[in-house]
């Protein structure tokens, strides 16, 4: 007998459906072993007195004819399941007094995946539920949840078993409506007009009447071009409203209508929130969408763990300071970006990038903390002409914003993080995503040190920016362990990768695997839309390396010329290393630590020490 657990899934919502091991199960026999099934799955964590159970589903006959019926019921619902107390972990524990569904017995339920999503987003804090990606998400799913009303097509005649379906029939309709109305509005804000449409009709599917709705889709029909459909949809409001409660829409929809049709066929066409004044009832009540955001030229790899951590955290007002960290080209600022991307309508006063990658390398804070106020003030429409310091200008303007503001490449000014303390003391509304080879430092910082790609997302960046490079080539079954040896001895490296994938313009792969082998310090492209600092992994190194101190320098040395860290004895270690020491070089992203929490030199790091820290400062 197999004591493998059979996989079960329950529909509750619209119709009822049982899916065992991807086989829909429809021989109950009777609605009453529907709802049976439906009570037991929802409240797993009692065990019902049978007497209950039986009042509850036969109310209006004796307590003999219910506990017989249930018995009936019970007997129906373990048959459709194949369940029965012979098996090692029945789905249903039966004693004679208790029913109850087997607690460790794990299924899946619609209803109960719809309240586990809400509460996730209930729980979670951020300054308006429209502007926060993450909670957007989790509502999204609960919404492809949402196929009908709780147990429509069960016919069970009692009283008591009608009111505990009622109530919570009706407690997710309400929940349903709301988050539908969320959707709506987030993606009219986001100019996503079909689906603010989409989201619009769901709900006036479930309440036609619902005159807010009947807004939302008049807005995105309108911003569509479909003026006769938003004026149709108008004149469908007023008569629904009509003849349900005999009542007119109210002023504001009235409004919104005769704007419509005031607007001549040319602007029309342009979407609402591109030309609509301010206040008016054309306008969606999100906020703008500020930015200056610049547009990625190549795609994303896949970093969903870390997408969904910042999305949570940077929307959330006590989380004021989160700074990624990690070695030079491991993909920071692309994360960056790819977070503010999603966050530009989640802050009133925009998202805006600041890059400091070009300002002089300084150890002296006034210095740093000049140069690092001037270039914000670059950026954000700050008035320097007024009498002042760049710091005091950035100060006062902040003040009353609402932004984010990401601070890319923060390392060689960290000397002037005191600006940061002071920018999150003088304007509480804002928050800042920093990118830095190291932590600032600050108790109020949360870090996320941003990983390597995994194996499989490192193959497929090398696959993808070769077909980029070399139209023509494609990776045969025999060159596929080619490339993955390149991925792996570049340790997932992301421009690692993508300049070893730019070599095949003048290599083989034989020739860059053996490169990256042996001296991935010498991989380097002649590619002008990067930076000319990330055009080779010498000069990225070199970089990290002027960061350094020098007992940093001989620390990181003395590791990478030892084969194994088990190898360094434990006066070897008090000789040459400190733990003050290696906490530097691995909050400095050179050094890493693995599942036992023992420092260690990554592999491309390794071959940076041992061939390539001729020429770098500091030698």
């Amino acid at each position: 007998m197999s004591t493998t657990p059979p996989i079960l899934k329950i529909h509750l919502l619209g119709s009822f459906r049982v899916i065992l091991n991807d086989e829909a199960i429809t021989n109950f026999d009777a609605d009453s072993a529907r709802a049976l099934l439906a009570y037991l799955v929802l409240r797993v964590e009692h065990a019902h007195e049978r007497v209950s159970l039986a009042s509850l589903l036969w109310c209006d006959q004796p307590v003999e004819s219910g506990l017989h019926n249930l018995r009936s019921a019970l007997n129906r619902l373990r048959k459709a399941l194949n369940d029965s107390d012979a098996l090692a972990q029945p789905l249903i524990l039966a004693t004679r007094r208790t029913v109850q569904w087997n607690p460790k017995y794990k299924i899946w339920v619609d209803v109960l995946e719809f309240e586990r999503l809400l509460a996730l987003v209930k729980r979670h804090a951020h300054r308006r539920l429209s502007g926060c990606p993450w909670c957007i998400q989790q509502l999204a799913q609960l919404a492809a949840l949402y196929d009908g009303e709780f147990l429509t097509d069960l016919r069970v005649e009692s009283l008591l078993f009608e009111e505990w379906r009622q109530v919570r029939r009706e407690s997710m309709h309400r929940l349903a409506m709301q988050s539908f109305h969320v959707l709506a509005e987030h993606h009219q804000q986001k100019e996503s007009y079909g689906e603010a449409e989409f989201y619009a009709r769901r709900q006036i599917a479930l309440e036609r009447w619902n005159e807010e709705a009947h807004v939302q889709l008049m807005r995105a029909l309108y911003a569509t071009g479909q003026r006769s459909a938003a004026l149709a949809q108008y004149e469908a409001c007023r008569g629904i409203l009509e003849a349900e409660f005999g009542v007119a829409p109210v002023q504001s929809t009235t409004v919104l209508y005769a704007e419509i049709c005031q607007r001549d066929r040319q602007e029309r066409r342009q979407p609402i929130l591109a030309f609509a004044p301010a206040n008016s009832p054309m306008t969606s009540p999100s906020q703008p969408c500020l930015h200056n955001l610049p547009q990625p030229l190549t795609s994303f790899v896949n970093r969903q763990t870390e997408v969904d951590i910042l999305l949570q955290g940077l929307v959330n007002p006590a989380q004021r300071l989160t700074t990624l960290t990690g070695g030079g080209g491991m993909g920071k600022t692309r994360l960056a970006l790819s977070i503010g991307q999603t966050l530009k309508h989640s802050f009133a006063d925009g998202v805006w990038f600041v890059s400091l990658a070009e300002l002089p390398s300084t150890t002296e804070k006034a210095r740093a903390e000049t140069a690092i106020a001037e270039q914000i003030c670059r950026v954000l429409p700050i008035d320097n002409g007024a009498r002042g310091t760049p710091r005091q200008h950035l100060l006062t303007y902040l003040r009353g914003q609402e932004m984010l503001l990401i601070l890319d490449n923060f390392e060689h000014v960290a000397a002037g993080a005191a600006l940061i303390h002071s920018m999150l003391q003088a304007a509480p509304s804002i928050s800042l995503l920093v990118t830095s080879r190291h932590a600032l430092g600050f108790q109020a910082e949360q870090l996320m040190r941003v990983p390597a790609l995994t194996q499989i997302h490192a193959v497929q960046l090398f696959l993808e920016r070769a077909r980029a490079f070399c139209p023509d080539w494609r990776a045969t079954a025999e060159q596929m362990p080619l490339v993955e040896e390149i991925c792996f001895y570049v340790g997932g490296c992301p421009l690692a990768i993508e300049l070893a994938a730019a070599g095949l313009r003048q290599q083989s792969l034989a020739a860059i695997c053996q490169l990256t082998k042996h001296r991935s310090c010498d991989l380097a492209a002649d590619l002008p839309d990067i930076p000319v600092r990330h055009r080779s992994l010498r000069a990225v190194f070199a970089h990290s390396w002027q960061l350094l101190t020098a007992v940093e320098r001989q620390a990181l040395k003395f590791m990478a010329g030892v084969a194994n860290i088990s190898d360094i004895t434990a006066a070897q270690l008090e000789t040459n290393l400190s733990m003050s020491v290696l906490a530097n070089l691995y909050h400095k992203s050179m050094i890493m630590r693995d599942g036992e929490e023992r420092f260690y030199v990554p592999a491309i790091t390794r071959t940076f020490v041992t061939t390539g820290v001729e020429g770098c400062a500091g030698e």
